[in-house]
């Protein structure tokens, strides 16, 4: 597996593992309405499911070769998928789906 291959594999299944996230996250979120923790619950399933699915694109695709170079173990691409979905479910949540509720764009204040 080369180069390209691991490149490509990270973009993919980074791209995929946030949609994925961002659709729970707003699942998750809708469904506890009124519930007083719902961004926790919500931000935690985004996240989780978002390491879930970025590893899981990672690994057969070579992320972690392009990550660490040849020889590296697969649990680099694990490790990755793991820091992607702490993005999406602190930092992220919601994103790319949807704007982030209570936040208006062009109000002129900065976030």
């Amino acid at each position: 597996m080369n180069q390209s291959a691991g490149v490509g594999g990270f973009i993919v299944g980074t791209l995929v593992g946030q949609f994925a996230g961002a659709w729970v996250y707003w699942r998750t979120r809708n469904a506890l309405e009124g519930h007083a923790g719902r961004e926790l619950w919500a931000g935690t399933a985004a996240g989780l499911l978002t390491a879930v699915v970025a590893t899981a694109i990672y690994i057969p695709l070579g992320a972690h070769l392009w990550l660490a170079g040849a020889g590296a173990p697969w649990t680099a691409a694990a490790f990755l998928g793991a820091c992607i979905g702490i993005c999406q479910g602190v930092l992220f949540r919601g994103r790319p789906l949807g704007r982030t509720p209570g936040k208006s764009m062009g109000s002129g204040s900065a976030p």
